[in-house]
């Protein structure tokens, strides 16, 4: 069972444990069992290493009762992770609804929970993803400033949305592709081509209409990104395949007060600041390593200037 299996690696020595994708509260029963078995474990014997588990997780703003907040503590909870990926209706509605198109949740969900989990004082970031369908810089400046304006511990802006096969922006991409043309915000760092996708029903087998969204035509990987076309790019930006959405990356930078720089994770370019957040040879995430830290990497994003100056 989950709760013995937490007990074992705490048990040998593995306290920050972390959940992965925004999913822990999704079957909110089942997480509920879990976190009350570690409490019971840590009721009935005060020896059990559990007790010094540090729970980081993940999760949607719904479902997200006072429940399942007060089990969180109760269990070891150091750290939340809110993945309400925009502020705007009109921008989610195109992107995270349910299979019969209902919405999951709300803004103002966001805020009331980010309010109740400050008083009983857990650090919490919040995760955007910005270059939806509908993405304005109108929508944009919403986003950030709403978003700022939650006061969490760390607030990460990511741009460009990732079109998986069977997600909705994945589908509705296909079709609109048809297996004739791409697609203006249809983007990949690695392609070398115009990405044009087929859809399911124009494919000999699944694993063509799957393979079509991590490989190119010659077996390169390449997976597949949108942007929102309106977005304020210049238009060979947008009708390239590969092009560096360098205005979009330097208004999101222009939209965030120099005083929250410290508190806010944002893409880069070369040349806009030395601090990094994609997490593939990540200087300061490398130097943490190599420092003994443990948790989260978010949460000890708001102290790296001080933690690599300490570390000097």
């Amino acid at each position: 069972m989950p709760g013995l299996l937490v007990e074992a690696l705490t048990a040998h020595g593995v306290y920050d444990l972390h959940t992965t994708d925004s999913e822990f509260n999704l079957v909110i029963a089942h997480s509920k069992n879990v976190l009350r078995e570690i409490i019971r474990r840590k009721d009935t014997d005060h020896s059990t290493p559990l007790h010094n588990l540090k729970l980081w997780i993940y999760a949607q703003p719904t479902p997200f009762d006072d429940e399942l907040l007060d089990l969180l503590v109760g269990a070891g909870c150091a750290g939340i992770n809110l993945a309400p990926d925009h502020v705007r209706d009109d921008v989610l509605d195109g992107w995270k609804v349910s299979g019969g198109g209902r919405r999951f949740y709300t803004f103002d969900d966001v805020r009331e929970l980010c309010a109740k989990i400050a008083k009983v004082e857990l650090p919490v970031m919040v995760e955007v993803l910005l270059g939806m369908p509908g993405e304005t810089a109108v929508t944009m400046t919403e986003a950030v400033k709403r978003t700022l304006d939650l006061r969490v511990a760390v607030a990460g802006y990511s741009l460009g949305i990732r079109a998986f096969p069977y997600s909705p922006l994945g589908i509705r991409l296909a079709e609109a592709c048809g297996g004739r043309r791409t697609l203006p915000g249809l983007q990949s760092d690695s392609a070398t081509e115009p990405i044009v996708l087929k859809p399911r029903a124009a494919c000999e087998s699944i694993v063509e209409y799957e393979r079509q969204f991590a490989f190119d035509a010659a077996g390169r990987f390449r997976p597949v990104y949108y942007l929102s076309p309106d977005l304020p790019e210049d238009p060979k930006t947008i009708a390239s395949p590969n092009g560096r959405w360098v205005n979009s990356v330097q208004m999101l930078w222009d939209l965030v007060p120099a005083s929250e720089y410290h508190r806010v994770m944002l893409p880069t370019l070369p040349g806009i600041t030395e601090n990094d957040n994609n997490y593939a040879d990540n200087p300061f995430l490398l130097r943490l390593i190599e420092l003994g830290y443990t948790g989260a990497f978010w949460s000890h994003w708001p102290r790296r200037r001080e933690i690599l100056q300490g570390a000097a």
